[in-house]
């Protein structure tokens, strides 16, 4: 198992949220492979942009069928938000909401 969940205890070492969840190494590189996007100019948008930018590539204008796109919508689909929609703002306010 492939796994960089850790618990609380963990301190820093534990990310947590949507944005943290969709700008996954392996998500990234999956991304860099469907976009047009130069990486000096990924690398310079903050991370809710790099997650923006993520979302819309590879789960609204293609059909997520990676084992890492998968991920994120059985995520997703466990805490029943959205997989459909055009912005992370409610899975954002969600993450918020709950203790890391």
């Amino acid at each position: 198992m492939h796994t960089h969940l850790y618990p609380p205890a963990f301190g820093k070492m534990g990310l947590w949220g949507i944005d943290e969840l969709l700008t996954y190494h392996y998500l990234e590189a999956e991304f860099f492979r469907s976009s047009p996007m130069s990486y000096e100019e990924y690398w310079s948008l903050s991370k809710e942009q790099r997650a923006n930018a993520i979302w819309k590539t590879l789960f609204l204008e293609n059909t997520p069928v990676s084992e890492a796109t998968r991920g994120v919508v059985f995520v997703l689909n466990a805490f029943n938000l959205p997989t459909d929609s055009s912005e992370l703002t409610v899975a954002r306010a969600f993450f918020r909401e709950k203790k890391n």
